[in-house]
């Protein structure tokens, strides 16, 4: 496990150092994340929920991921919202609660703790999730940024968002179809597979180290707080499960480490689009990595 934590966390290094060395720019950086925003997150998403058989009883999964969320997010909302900063950097620190990295950073590890049953509960959370990110955190993005506010506006672009289109479509791919055809498993799995590579490279592109000294104190305050809702979520939700379903043990410690893990990649991609401030949502999304991969050792050892 610690290997798999390294090797994502010298990627972004990778990034950095190119950044650096004046091979890569931000104008890279913003391609990069087009990039997994239109193509290889939406087929990640295809892949993750076309795997799993989607049952009525399993859906509670996806309302717990809804809710986790969400809450999050009005939480982040109302911590920073009359905070005396810029609109973009509120904006971005707003969006460090904005879900729960899991397709990227914690589906190898669920499937390295648990195997295909816990990858799968898992995905059905992350569907929760994904439909907040898509959705409400995008509107937010949208609400900080420079862009005249309009909730016409707003709800085109959410409703036509790559990834929240990859969430329908795969499940009406999943209810319609007994397996997913090899040649479309093949096709997705080219993009799919250079997922992680481009957002976790994305990420050390805009790692600014001396932007990150000035918004210390903010970001720190967002990281925190961050964990400590989390916390008091997984576990709430954690004791439900066990009161309701005490015979899966599995389903309330997959609910549990789902609220521990790291900002979303989208924190940052939302930042560079909407032009907010992508080097401190850079430098949040990689510290939350950091404190998330702690996480991920200790539960690791107790299971």
């Amino acid at each position: 496990m610690i290997y798999k934590i390294l090797s994502y966390l010298a990627i972004i290094a990778i990034g950095y150092l190119l950044k650096s060395l004046k091979f890569l720019d931000e104008t890279e950086g913003r391609a990069f994340s087009k990039i997994v925003i239109y193509i290889t997150l939406p087929a990640v998403i295809i892949q993750a929920v076309t795997s799993v058989k989607l049952t009525p009883a399993l859906f509670s999964l996806t309302a717990f991921g809804i809710l986790t969320t969400l809450t999050l997010m009005i939480a982040g909302f109302l911590i920073f919202r009359r905070s005396n900063i810029a609109r973009g950097t509120k904006g971005s620190l707003i969006l460090t609660f904005n879900g729960l990295n899991l397709g990227l950073f914690a589906y190898p590890f669920a499937q390295l703790l648990w195997g295909g049953k816990g990858l799968a509960y898992m995905s059905i959370f992350d569907m929760g999730n994904g439909l907040m990110i898509y959705t409400v955190g995008y509107a937010i993005a949208i609400l900080f940024s420079a862009d005249a506010f309009s909730t016409k506006e707003i709800a085109k672009k959410v409703s036509t968002f790559p990834p929240l289109l990859a969430i329908f479509a795969a499940i009406i791919l999943n209810l319609s179809l007994s397996s997913m055809p090899d040649i479309l498993s093949e096709f997705l799995g080219i993009f799919s597979g250079a997922n992680a590579f481009l957002s976790l490279l994305t990420i050390g592109v805009f790692l600014n180290f001396e932007r990150l000294k000035v918004e210390f104190k903010n970001m720190a305050k967002a990281i925190s707080l961050k964990y400590l809702i989390g916390a008091a979520l997984g576990m709430t939700f954690y004791f439900v499960l066990r009161i309701f379903e005490p015979s899966n043990v599995l389903m309330a410690d997959v609910v549990l480490l789902s609220a521990l893990m790291p900002a979303p990649l989208l924190t940052l991609l939302y930042s560079i689009d909407k032009k907010l401030d992508p080097e401190l949502a850079g430098g949040t999304v990689t510290t939350t990595v950091v404190v998330s991969s702690i996480f991920l050792l200790i539960f690791g050892g107790i299971i």
